[in-house]
């Protein structure tokens, strides 16, 4: 289960790397060295300490670690101004969200901790981080797994319970190396970055809230994601182990009168459930999900969306199925409302549509009840379907 999520900061909650590799190339210039980009870029997301550890031995500079830092913050501070570090767009509401959802964060970065508390004290929410662990306190840096595994202990919580979010290479390395998901926040202002050691893909924060990283914990750890909650209810993406509830459901008398059954073949419903979470749950990010009910987590049913082609568009359609015993006591309503509030805040669409059986009347009253417009009758050589919309 997540419980934390840990921040890189340069190029994650404030956009430095730029910043310091133009103070790189100005210092390398001062003493008449080179400067080289690629071999630059070796180093970023490791301490500053660790990298002239490395320049002095690589082009035989005499200065010491110290002397060489401080004229590095001297053209730091020439390039930034008194404005400091520009912070990225969206981070600090995102950190508000996440920690009002009660996720716990930290800050496990390579720089000092004065710099850190300076760059959180600007972007405004130093109270909502639970650890701060810099670089240049562990025993080794990234892409060694010290900075994260020692913030994990101060919040608390075991490393498979965490996800980082890193920029860097050396940072995800470090990550992977201390058995956290990975998530790359895509910084462009450092133009390509390796997103090899990377779980999950972030391009911003704006919007970003607790259920992503829930998502990209899930997804990564192969656990199912427990995607809505309502009063009574939660919808919950499905695994292997739902499917005898799910058999047991679909047993019942008239389940599968207007809808497809599941297979007679248990290996062949596996297979094909399996290929279901890998291309619709992990590709989409939604599609059908199991109901369970809150009080005992018992599967009741399945509702979430599908994709469906209207006139060479893709929609989003919604579908459900709910087991006998549980009809009517409003869950099929309940979950159905959520599902159509999840793709109009989450997925951002404004219309779902629903294509009914013309006999299936629970479900056309439903579809009524939830505020879908009938559009069109369509009448086949077999049957009569009613087509739906609903604006959202």
């Amino acid at each position: 289960m997540l419980k934390a999520v840990i921040f890189d900061m340069d190029g994650v909650l404030i956009d430095s790397e730029p910043v310091h590799l133009e103070a790189h190339r100005r210092l390398m210039e001062k003493l008449g060295l080179p400067f080289d980009k690629q071999y630059y870029m070796q180093f970023v997301g490791s301490t500053t300490d660790n990298m002239w550890k490395v320049l002095k031995h690589d082009y035989n500079i005499t200065l010491s670690n110290d002397e060489l830092m401080k004229m590095s913050d001297e053209f730091i501070k020439e390039i930034n101004g008194t404005e400091g570090y520009p912070v990225m767009k969206g981070a600090s509401d995102m950190i508000k969200r996440l920690s009002k959802a009660g996720l716990k964060l930290a800050i496990a970065s390579s720089s000092g901790m004065e710099r850190i508390n300076y760059s959180i004290n600007k972007l405004g929410v130093a109270d909502k981080f639970d650890a701060i662990v810099s670089g240049l306190t562990v025993s080794h840096p990234k892409p060694a797994p010290d900075t994260f595994l020692e913030a994990a202990n101060r919040l608390g919580v075991s490393p498979e319970e965490c996800v980082v979010v890193e920029d860097s290479v050396n940072g995800m390395k470090a990550a992977k190396n201390a058995d956290m998901v990975c998530v790359m926040y895509e910084n462009t202002s450092m133009g390509e970055q390796n997103s090899e050691y990377a779980d999950y893909i972030l391009q911003s924060f704006e919007d970003v809230d607790s259920s992503f990283f829930e998502m990209a914990y899930a997804h990564t750890v192969g656990e199912p994601w427990r995607v809505l909650e309502t009063e009574r209810l939660y919808l919950r993406e499905i695994s292997l182990e739902d499917l005898d509830a799910l058999y047991e459901i679909y047993s019942y008398d008239g389940m599968t009168d207007y809808i497809e059954p599941l297979y007679e073949n248990r290996d062949e419903e596996e297979e094909y459930t399996r290929a279901y979470i890998d291309n619709m749950y992990h590709f989409y990010g939604y599609g059908i999900w199991v109901v369970c009910l809150k009080d005992n987590g018992k599967i009741i049913g399945r509702a979430g969306i599908s994709n469906r082609e209207v006139d060479g568009e893709n929609k989003l359609e919604i579908g459900y199925i709910i087991g006998k015993p549980y009809w009517h006591q409003g869950y099929a309503f309940e979950a159905c409302k959520a599902v159509c509030k999840f793709a109009r805040e989450e997925i951002m669409v404004n219309d779902m549509v629903a294509f009914i059986d013309g006999k299936n009347t629970a479900s056309i009253n439903l579809a009524k009840k939830l505020g879908f417009k009938l559009v069109e009758i369509i009448e086949s050589s077999e049957k009569v379907f009613e087509y739906y919309r609903k604006i959202l």
